[in-house]
């Protein structure tokens, strides 16, 4: 049974204040009611009622809004040469071609996309259906011909018999439009043609491989056979040049990596051995030393973990990443050995590490401070952990730092305290101006007013970023919004994080997340912590892995999520972009995840990431008894990283709502691994 912790009740703030008392408010209601319900007779004499009355703000909008959906021949060109509202102007022409497209008049929608293609933005599978209707209509032969090469360059799987030079993009773009087999077609044209270079047909193995994975739940047998083949490519040819080692060696770790994971260590390891022979002398053995480390690590061999790792630290480096990388496992083992001197030289290294983020600067000065507890040394142990608990008052490790000294979280600043922003940035007009549009939900048009309002400073400070970022959040522009905030110095980051926390712990979708959290019983918390972790808030969010949308989930998780809500209106992946669709499929997998595995935070969340097949893997090969020590242990450095940020989420969800008291760290999120221990 998922514990009633994870579905406490919870806080949720709004992102703008609104004046009810404000003259345009009953304007604005009607605007909001017309909207909701816009196939109603009402709701479009309402639209022209309220385009016709002189001191409503929006009452440009509303024409907008009646000429596409209430007539069937708006006047568009007299729309936008009249329209007084300078940042309006792209949005009529985005509603002229999607009323043409929506009436099946591609022609008019494609000539209004030539002629406004900045202001239309449309993603490959909008583009695929203008281009293929506008191609049936009566456009000129000269305008077919730049749209058919328009459309091939953008999505070659609609060339027409295909040249050899194009098969290898043709079957990428196949798989991005999930047409598997006809990608793996033309992958394996390239792949059996000898004429191809060595290095065409080893990215070609890789596409295949990849098709594979992506199916890798109905397909796994294919897609290790594929991982087999593309790490077989070259083995008698890897010694022709130094480029053709290294991707023998890409193939090769990745495939003993596949090994590893879907059928033991004792193939993966025959694999490896072999691997280290081929490319003895030729190429760095960073990587094979590293997974042998990591593979006796896995056997509870630590002391040969060491061996194997220390060896790794001293062949030549690959990349910062791998160095990195091998330099963590080799601390991480050992502490474990009880070698805790060492550990805090190999953390103290990697602290002077080059591009050392936040993060990883942070697990690095908790490890230390447990290191020094381990050595006995508690009050010096407990001076580390508060220096860390005051520098990282909202991450992961922070947390475990006030865990660890058993003391509550501070109390974040409330809400309101927040600039407004609005009186920094906009005259009187257009604050009144940019309230109206984001009460009425048009946040769009007042992410556009505040382009075309505000320049951003390099001299600002955190007050002005503050301000700016509360406009762009406020518009629900979230994508940039994050862009933004990442954008800014480390040292302005985390004060904006600190003085400011709610924002970087926003709450849209509201009526989506309150209406599938009483659906599913999943706390609204925890759905704002996946959502925040798996697309920043991003409603067009699509991953590498194919996963879409603001919960991240791939087509044949959300079909097992839909046949258990059949209320929800799902049939394609694309679906997946609608909020009102994800947000109840997504937390009705992590209710399917949570009673699966008894509601253990850990286990759920790794599963949501990974799957359930591996979470339940790791807990028999991985778990001794610490659940910190469980979470570092998971060989997933995706999954590893997504249950810590997880847990944060949750964490700072929580402590937003415990205004009235202390809030100590939530032990349910680290108990109840010991259950799924076979014995």
């Amino acid at each position: 049974m998922i514990l009633t912790w994870l579905l406490a009740p919870y806080f949720l703030m709004s992102a703008v204040s609104l004046d009810s008392s404000n003259p345009q408010s009953e304007l604005n209601q009607k605007f909001i009611s017309s909207m909701d319900d816009i196939h109603k007779p009402e709701s479009c004499t309402t639209l022209d009622h309220l385009s016709k009355q002189h001191d409503y703000l929006l009452k440009e909008l509303a024409l907008l809004r009646w000429s596409e959906n209430c007539t069937k021949s708006p006047e568009w060109e007299k729309l936008e040469s009249s329209s007084q509202l300078k940042i309006l102007k792209p949005f009529i022409s985005e509603s002229h071609f999607w009323w043409a497209f929506k009436n099946k008049k591609y022609k008019e929608a494609y000539q209004v996309y030539v002629r406004r293609k900045k202001a239309i933005e449309l993603d490959n599978k909008e583009f695929d259906d203008l281009a293929t209707h506008a191609l049936k209509t009566s456009l000129s032969q000269k305008d077919k011909e730049i749209l058919r090469k328009k459309l091939e360059d953008k999505s070659p799987r609609f060339i027409k018999n295909p040249s050899k030079k194009d098969y290898y993009k043709v079957a990428k773009d196949f798989r991005r439009d999930r047409q598997f087999e006809k990608a793996l077609t033309y992958f394996r044209k390239v792949i059996n043609d000898p004429s191809f270079s060595y290095k065409d047909r080893w990215y070609a193995f890789k596409g295949a491989r990849l098709t594979y994975k992506l199916e890798r739940w109905s397909r796994m047998e294919q897609y290790i056979k594929a991982s087999h083949q593309w790490a077989d490519f070259l083995k008698n040819n890897f010694k022709k040049s130094s480029q053709l080692t290294r991707y023998h060696h890409d193939a090769n770790i990745e495939y003993i990596r596949t090994l590893w994971t879907e059928k033991g260590q004792e193939s993966a390891h025959q694999r490896l051995d072999q691997l280290e022979r081929e490319l003895k002398s030729r190429y760095s053995l960073q990587l094979v030393y590293w997974l042998k480390g990591r593979m006796a690590e896995e056997r509870k061999e630590y002391k040969k973990a060491v061996f194997w790792l220390d060896k790794s630290s001293h062949e030549k480096k690959i990349t910062d990443g791998d160095l990195q990388r091998v330099l963590w496992s080799l601390a991480w083992n050992q502490r474990r050995i009880k070698d805790f001197a060492g550990s805090q030289q190999t953390l103290e290294i990697l602290k002077k590490s080059p591009d050392l983020t936040f993060f990883a600067k942070t697990k690095y000065l908790y490890w230390q401070a447990e290191n020094i507890f381990s050595q006995g040394k508690n009050d010096e142990g407990r001076a580390a952990m508060q220096r860390l608990a005051d520098f990282d008052l909202y991450g992961f490790y922070g947390a475990l730092a006030f865990r660890k000294l058993e003391k509550p979280f501070p109390i974040p600043p409330l809400p309101n305290q927040r600039p407004q922003g609005l009186d920094d940035f906009f005259e009187t007009s257009e604050q009144a101006l940019f309230r109206s549009l984001v009460s009425v939900g048009e946040t769009d048009v007042a992410e556009a007013l505040i382009d075309d309002k505000i320049k951003r400073d390099s001299n600002w400070g955190t007050n002005e970023w503050v301000a700016y970022l509360k406009l762009l959040q406020s518009a629900g522009a979230y994508r940039r919004f994050f862009i933004r905030y990442h954008s800014l110095k480390p040292k302005l980051q985390l004060s904006v994080l600190e003085e400011h926390p709610y924002l970087l712990f926003p709450q849209p979708y509201k009526k989506e997340v309150i209406e599938s959290s009483k659906e599913t019983l999943v706390s609204p918390a925890l759905i704002y912590s996946i959502m925040k972790q798996e697309s920043g808030f991003d409603v067009k969010a699509r991953s590498h892995a194919d996963a879409f949308g603001l919960l991240q989930l791939i087509p044949q998780v959300a079909k097992k999520a839909a046949e258990r809500m059949p209320s929800i209106n799902y049939s394609e992946p694309y679906d997946l972009f609608k909020p009102h669709v994800i947000i109840p499929l997504g937390a009705n997998n992590l209710h399917h995840l949570f009673s699966r595995f008894n509601g253990n935070f850990i286990l759920s969340v790794a599963s949501y990431n990974a799957s359930e097949q591996a979470a339940k893997g790791w807990i028999q090969s991985r778990y001794h008894g610490d659940p910190i020590t469980f979470i570092e242990d998971i060989p997933y450095e995706e999954t590893k990283g997504y249950v810590k940020l997880v847990m944060r989420n949750y964490i700072t969800y929580n402590r937003f709502e415990k205004q009235e008291g202390p809030f100590v760290f939530p032990e349910v999120c680290l108990s109840g691994l010991e259950q799924f221990k076979k014995n």
